[in-house]
C-alpha cells in the first residue's frame, strides 16, 4: 500500500535523483535492523552501482529519523 500523502510534506528526497522506491526501501530496511547499515550493505541490498548516491541518502533519514526520537524524549 502506498502513501504518498506522508512523504508530501518531508523534503529530504526532492533534491534527489534516486527514485522514490529505492527511498522507500532504504527506510524499511533502517526501520527493521537492529544494528543499522552501512552505506556498502545498503548499496547491495538496494542494488544500487554507485555508493556516492546512497551514503547521503542514509544520513538523510538518519537525521530525520533522530529529529523524530527528539520530540518524544
Amino acid at each position: 500500500m502506498w502513501f504518498p500523502h506522508l512523504f508530501a510534506k518531508w523534503d529530504g528526497f526532492s533534491h534527489s535523483k534516486l527514485p522514490m522506491r529505492k527511498w522507500y526501501l532504504a527506510m524499511c530496511l533502517m526501520t527493521m535492523s537492529k544494528k543499522g547499515f552501512s552505506a556498502r550493505e545498503m548499496q547491495r541490498q538496494l542494488g544500487h552501482s554507485r555508493y556516492e548516491s546512497i551514503w547521503p541518502m542514509i544520513h538523510v533519514i538518519t537525521e530525520t529519523m533522530d529529529k523524530r526520537d527528539a520530540l518524544y524524549i
